[in-house]
């Protein structure tokens, strides 16, 4: 039946049997299926009300795009919404929601939203408990508050609540993982004249008190704000003397997207995905293992972002450079590069030990202090910076591709003024002469004969091992100057283990002890030697002259 061309008031009826109804009318009419699996389709946003009966009954959103249906809708047992065309988008408002609450919901894309809104006159009570996605299917279900107090209850599935203007009481559901976002809203609230310029979003069981924010945004004023476990509060720029009373009442949300105000938001001690767009925001993950993802075209240097317990992951998304220090970063395990965009990430000011994952985009990646691993992928042309040496250890490097990632030296040693590839030699004495600031890649570690020492490296993080190595390689052990170094000369070395595929990178620095500058008996020794990384290439080739920039 093609319901089309109708007056205010109209009514039909399928009677028995299993009936379609393409209504595409938007008059104000009734629409009743009766015995048996009935199917409504539309196009429009429709005024009328649909009894769908006895049976399984659909109605079937048709056609891309998005539509908005408020009170003047109604539905009466309704057991599946259909929203597979292309990108559909419906939205409710609450009073034709509860009309007809339970439903199961079909959908083929993250586009496929279900969106119920409250209205702006009273608080209204949206209970989405009985909404359940199809097996096999894929379906957004929002919800967003009117500008009063609502009581907003989510389902089995994973949620998107959106910040509204009133004091609403948001309980998630126990099952799924929803989400608490602040991106739909102006963040002004009723009654205000004043824009507020960020939240303080509190999923933790502590209060969190004015000074706490004051001292980590130094945004806000103290005064006003103590926002207690699982509720939201608004915080004003530090001109308004008094903060914002509103706040909403959060319950089973695991996770958060701030605004592009200055945010203070802490997790549960569940595991939380944190997301505080643009501002300085302040973040702490909490108990649990949590993502804090940054947006490096956005993110502020101001940011502050704290993993708490747990293993931490920082997840960097967007293409541009991110710098992080230690006054910024805490408590993160693991850096990722999210996407497929060129990221940069300079960790120079961290002391941590980070595991750093690069995306198949060209990242450069900057290690820290500590001792890193620095995960490749291949699909991108990435360039590895090294970082002060770390103090007690060395970074890793995998999954680095010969045929396009290179090694930068510029952080330990500035000014590299010439590289030296070394492709095979007998460490005789004398073979290579010795200059400041260049860098040597030695093709292979164990080819060298024995000289003075050890000249044949069997383990590459033994110090002394490869010290004697170089000594044989790099000295003019018999008289001269031309292969001998003065106090605070400094070389870069780079040797490839053939037979482990795997290549060291060792810094040089001159100590001054014993045999300088013209001595006959200067040797580089142990302590003059730091290994920086050792590199794992993706193909077990070998690193050449080339592959350092």
């Amino acid at each position: 039946m093609n319901i089309t061309n109708t007056t205010d008031g109209s009514s039909f009826d399928g009677g028995e049997g299993n009936d379609t109804f393409n209504v595409d009318d938007v008059d104000t009419y009734s629409v009743v299926g009766g015995a048996g699996d009935d199917e409504f389709t539309t196009a429009v946003a429709l005024k009328a009300t649909l009894f769908g009966g006895s049976g399984t009954d659909t109605l079937t959103i048709d056609g891309a795009g998005a539509l908005t249906m408020d009170s003047t809708f109604l539905m009466n047992s309704i057991e599946e919404l259909d929203l597979t065309a292309v990108n559909d988008v419906l939205t409710l408002d609450d009073e034709s929601f509860a009309s007809n609450k339970t439903m199961i919901l079909i959908g083929n894309a993250a586009a496929d939203t279900l969106k119920i809104v409250g209205d702006n006159t009273s608080g209204a009570t949206i209970d989405g408990s009985g909404l359940t996605i199809k097996s096999g299917s894929t379906v957004t279900i929002q919800y967003l508050g009117g500008t009063k107090a609502d009581t907003i209850t989510g389902g089995v599935a994973a949620e998107t609540f959106f910040h509204s203007l009133g004091a609403d009481v948001i309980e998630g559901g126990a099952t799924g993982t929803d989400t608490f976002s602040i991106t739909d809203s102006t963040l002004t609230p009723t009654g205000s004249t004043n824009a507020a310029t960020g939240v303080v979003i509190n999923l933790g069981t502590t209060a969190i008190v004015g000074a706490s924010v004051t001292a980590q945004t130094s945004k806000f004023t103290s005064g006003g704000i103590s926002v207690a476990g699982g509720t939201l509060g608004y915080a004003y720029d530090a001109n308004v003397a008094t903060n914002s009373s509103t706040v909403q009442t959060l319950s089973d949300i695991e996770d958060i997207i701030g605004g592009d105000g200055v945010d203070y938001i802490v997790g549960s001690d569940t595991d939380n995905v944190i997301n505080g767009n643009a501002g300085a925001d302040y973040i702490d993950g909490g108990d649990g293992n949590d993502t804090i993802t940054v947006d490096s075209s956005a993110e502020s240097s101001s940011d502050k972002m704290h993993g708490g317990a747990g293993e931490d992951i920082l997840s960097v998304v967007g293409t541009t450079t991110v710098t992080t220090t230690d006054a910024s970063i805490t408590g993160i395990e693991t850096v990722t590069l999210a996407g497929t965009g060129d990221i940069d990430v300079i960790l120079l000011g961290q002391t941590e030990n980070f595991t750093i994952n690069a995306n198949t985009g060209s990242n450069e990646i900057t290690g820290g202090q500590g001792d890193d691993t620095i995960a490749l992928v291949v699909g991108g042309s990435d360039i590895v910076h090294f970082g002060a040496a770390a103090t007690n250890g060395y970074d890793t490097i995998t999954g680095f591709d010969t045929t396009e990632d290179h090694l930068n030296l510029d952080v330990v040693m500035t000014g590299v003024t010439n590289l030296v590839a070394i492709t095979g030699h007998a460490a005789s004495e004398g073979d290579t002469d010795f200059v400041d600031n260049e860098a040597y890649v030695y093709a292979d570690g164990a080819t060298a004969s024995a000289g003075t020492g050890t000249a044949t490296i069997t383990d590459y993080t033994n110090l002394t091992q490869v010290a004697d190595f170089l000594s044989d390689a790099q000295r003019d052990n018999t008289s001269g100057t031309s292969n001998d170094t003065a106090d605070g000369d400094e070389a870069m070395f780079v040797i490839n283990d053939l037979v482990g595929d795997k290549t060291y990178v060792y810094h040089f620095e001159e100590d001054g002890v014993a045999g300088d500058a013209s001595s006959a008996t200067d040797t580089i020794s142990a302590t003059e030697l730091k290994l920086l990384a050792v590199v794992t290439e993706e193909s077990g080739g070998a690193l050449v002259a080339a592959d350092i920039v």
